[in-house]
């Protein structure tokens, strides 16, 4: 992924919680969350919803707003990033270099 679109709001979940040393299923249990829900979120398979965005904000102490922009952010730097490519040049995806490292 480009440098710069805005990180997904899982990977911000998953260094806060790596941080504090909360296992994430301990996280879905605190905090009332589906696991597997929780894990895509973490894995960055899936957005994070309001009800989640919710209860992480109670559970950190952080404003509701500080997680909701997370994945605003992302989404949009998501839009802006795929809107600034033409469509019509095909790309391989075989021939693409790959990442320098993995995360």
């Amino acid at each position: 992924m480009p440098e710069n679109l805005h990180p997904h709001p899982g990977l911000i979940l998953k260094c806060r919680l790596r941080e504090k040393g909360i296992p994430f299923f301990d996280l879905g249990e605190r905090v009332d969350f589906d696991e597997n829900k929780l894990k895509d979120v973490i894995d960055m398979k899936r957005p994070m919803c309001l009800l989640l965005c919710e209860k992480l904000s109670r559970f950190f102490g952080d404003e509701l707003s500080f997680w909701i922009k997370l994945q605003i952010n992302y989404e949009l730097s998501l839009v802006a990033y795929e809107t600034s490519y033409p469509k019509d040049i095909e790309i391989d995806p075989m021939q693409s270099p790959l990442p320098d490292r993995f995360g």
